[in-house]
């Protein structure tokens, strides 16, 4: 999916209001936007020797289990000893 920044700001805009952009700030961030490409081990050396940024979107990953979530895949790669509960309250 290729879409726009202003897309991009607008759909956060929705869940944070107070997120404020103007015009200026989306062009510049346009500039700087660094689309997915897929994984090749060629690109990411050359990248990293250069000091360029990239983002592959089909990244290897150790963790990589359809049947866990986003935020369950993040929390296997955080040792046991640095996990931290975070209270919720549940409204009825």
């Amino acid at each position: 999916m290729n879409r726009s920044i202003g897309d991009l700001f607008s759909e956060l805009q929705s869940l944070d209001p107070s997120l404020k952009v103007v015009p200026k700030m989306l062009a510049s961030l346009a500039r700087r936007r660094i689309l997915p490409q897929p994984y090749s081990r060629q690109q990411l050396f050359s990248c990293m020797v250069s000091g360029k940024a990239v983002l592959f979107d089909d990244y290897p990953s150790p963790v990589d289990d359809p049947g866990v979530s986003s935020i369950g895949k993040i929390n296997r790669l955080i040792p046991p000893s640095r996990h931290t509960k975070i209270p919720t309250i549940t409204v009825r």
